[in-house]
């Protein structure tokens, strides 16, 4: 039986070590509509990209492991889970079309995870030039097909003086202030970092068979919060991108608010989804017996689950001659990690096809990182090669 907590975004700050570049702070970061994930030489860390403004006099008692407060010169914030544990579902401050929009950079909410995502990235920095001391590179990612229309704003949004404080659970503020120029930012196709972090080891070198992936035929397979994104190489090149639509995470969401207003008529916006999934239950009201009750949506959201995969796996045997000319077949994020029995399953019976994950070469790391970890060792790899 699935766990609704699986299906929302944890906040995960862990150290780790990877290889670095000499001299050079590389940053890798994931900014999804879900979570935002980030990946360094020292640690990863992902959390709820979620943020509201709060009056910083209202903040009382002690905080938990996972709260993140931010502030700068429009005020403070809560963001991540602390953020969402402050959502009411009778809400309408935070509309969906507010925090899905593809144009989100030049909003309040976008430069505020960025900014705690790279002040994660940055906390083995000291003081307040924080990652003044060597340069900033940072590795992101957008959509295939919006890698032209938005690459601009993209990098206008992360480029540019950064001064900002943050405090993380139990820990201290930290102030930080940094200037990243444009020339050191770059964005690749997200399924794309999900590729390279298949192929590359945590020692940043290609594994045994990775030339196969590239030079054979492969799908690759990343369905979003926002949208279902697959490329598809053969002989060495990449032959297509795309996207779909309508086909990820926010869809299950939806239709899970749906079904909760149908069977016990209690309306949950769509950005309140996850406080029901970490409950684990949606609280009904009856205000004629002035009575609550509990209801489990386990049900339900394994229903709502189920349909969506099995859209998103319609449309990719339709668009993809049903996977007939594929060797692999490559999963990755949240979403994907969320429906992998759901896809081996269904796929289970093609003797040509061999499924291979994201997070293969570090299982211990959730394949919500794939990205973030193939964005990393994809840029510090192309730095080593040409230093």
């Amino acid at each position: 039986m699935i766990q609704p907590y699986n299906f929302c975004v944890s906040t995960v700050l862990a150290e780790h070590k990877s290889v670095a570049v000499p001299e050079i702070k590389v940053n890798a970061i994931d900014i999804g509509y879900s979570a935002v994930k980030c990946f360094t030489a020292t640690n990863h860390a992902c959390f709820p990209a979620f943020a509201r403004k709060v009056d910083a006099a209202s903040i009382i008692g002690d905080p938990n492991p996972d709260d993140i407060l931010y502030r700068d010169e429009s005020g403070t914030w809560v963001v991540g889970a602390s953020a969402l544990r402050d959502i009411r579902l009778s809400d309408t401050n935070d509309s969906e079309a507010t925090l899905y929009a593809r144009q989100r950079y030049d909003s309040d909410m976008f430069r505020v995870i960025y900014r705690v995502g790279m002040g994660l990235c940055l906390l083995d920095e000291k003081g307040i030039a924080s990652g003044g001391r060597r340069p900033i590179f940072l590795q992101t990612g957008l959509p295939p097909a919006y890698i032209k229309s938005d690459r601009r704003d993209l990098t206008e949004a992360l480029s540019g003086t950064h001064l900002y404080a943050m405090k993380f659970g139990r820990k201290q503020w930290k102030e930080f202030l940094f200037e990243l120029p444009e020339n050191n930012i770059d964005i690749m196709p997200q399924p794309m970092g999900s590729l390279f972090s298949a192929a590359i080891s945590n020692e940043c070198k290609p594994i045994q068979g990775a030339a196969d992936y590239f030079k054979s035929s492969i799908l690759g397979f990343d369905p979003g919060f926002g949208t279902a994104d697959t490329f598809e190489i053969r002989g060495g090149a990449i032959k297509s991108f795309e996207s779909f639509d309508n086909l990820g995470m926010k869809i299950v969401y939806k239709r899970l608010a749906d079904r909760i207003h149908r069977a016990y008529g209690e309306f949950v916006p769509t950005h309140a989804i996850q406080k029901v999934l970490l409950d684990g239950f949606v609280q009904v009201f009856d205000k004629k017996k002035m009575a609550t009750v509990n209801q489990p949506v386990t049900d339900l959201l394994e229903q709502c689950s189920r349909e969506v995969c099995e859209e998103a796996l319609n449309m990719l045997k339709t668009t993809y001659n049903y996977l007939r000319e594929f060797k692999y077949l490559l999963i990755t994020g949240g979403t994907g990690e969320a429906w992998k029995e759901y896809i081996t399953e269904h796929f289970s019976g093609m003797r040509n096809l061999h499924i291979v994950m994201g997070n293969q070469n570090d299982p211990a790391l959730p394949q919500i990182f794939s990205n973030a970890r193939g964005y990393y060792l994809k840029r510090v790899g192309t730095m080593k090669a040409h230093s």
